[in-house]
């Protein structure tokens, strides 16, 4: 049974994501993994062709020992940058994904549901060598198994924990794919409102998708309550007047859905 990660944001908004399990994030790793060694093969070339077109290391020692040992210290220290460096660029930079989670659809977030800081991303792969001691993860592998949210050593010590992603299905409204971007959304939203809702980030998004599908299976009264307390939220988190969300609180939240992928090209 998929475990559930219950997240409450800092605008008190309660998000349930599915903590992502060890096959997905071991599939993700593979894929990383895979492209770190294309990377340090790349690297390997490079240096080989570079020795190759001086001459070769026999005559670069014979030219001088400083140079080829700084081309050699050149190498590891590049590949030591990819090695170690790979993790914590991505998730910096993709907001918690790598080309390998991104493809296995995962994702680092803050275990208070706001993207993963740079901070956190530092202190959890500093703490990757942790994990992988003596080797193949198993210590990593031992603490997630353990752990109710299946969080590793690095994640505890930085307060994240990785998720699947799962875009709930927005309800059925014409594709803004086919406008030109240039163009504003046909939407009863102004125009300012749509770029307003555009500075949303992902994981807000993702908050007013769940939002709108759960309250297809709650009683109608539940429902009207929740839509309401969603659009207030996101009405005061984009500081939009009365007038500017005068619309009932599902289509509201439904258009500003549409405006953020018109906006993000989603």
């Amino acid at each position: 049974m998929p475990q559930k990660v219950e997240i409450r944001t800092p605008e008190n908004i309660g998000l349930a994501y599915e903590v992502a399990g060890l096959g997905s994030r071991g599939a993700a790793l593979i894929l990383d993994t895979l492209l770190q060694m294309a990377a340090l093969a790349g690297i390997i070339l490079l240096f080989l062709a570079v020795t190759s077109a001086l001459g070769g290391i026999q005559r670069l020692a014979a030219v001088g020992n400083s140079l080829s040992s700084w081309m050699v210290a050149g190498a590891i220290l590049l590949a030591e940058v990819v090695y170690n460096g790979y993790f914590l660029l991505f998730e910096s930079l993709w907001k918690g994904q790598t080309p390998g989670k991104k493809l296995v659809s995962i994702r680092v977030i803050m275990e208070d549901g706001r993207a993963l800081s740079f901070r956190a991303a530092l202190i959890r792969n500093l703490l990757r060598a942790a994990d992988s001691l003596p080797g193949l993860y198993w210590p990593g592998i031992v603490v997630a198994f353990l752990n109710r949210d299946g969080r590793r050593i690095g994640d505890i010590a930085a307060g994240t924990v990785v998720v699947k992603l799962q875009r709930a299905s927005p309800p059925a409204v014409q594709p803004p794919s086919a406008l030109p971007p240039e163009q504003p959304l046909s939407s009863p939203l102004s125009l300012d409102v749509q770029q307003k809702a555009g500075s949303l980030n992902a994981l807000e998004a993702e908050a007013i998708r769940h939002c709108i599908q759960r309250s297809t299976e709650l009683k109608p009264e539940v429902s009207e309550r929740l839509l309401a307390s969603m659009a207030e939220s996101i009405g005061q988190r984009l500081e939009l007047s009365a007038q500017e969300i005068e619309l009932p609180a599902q289509e509201f939240l439904t258009e500003i859905v549409r405006a953020w992928d018109f906006r993000n090209a989603v």
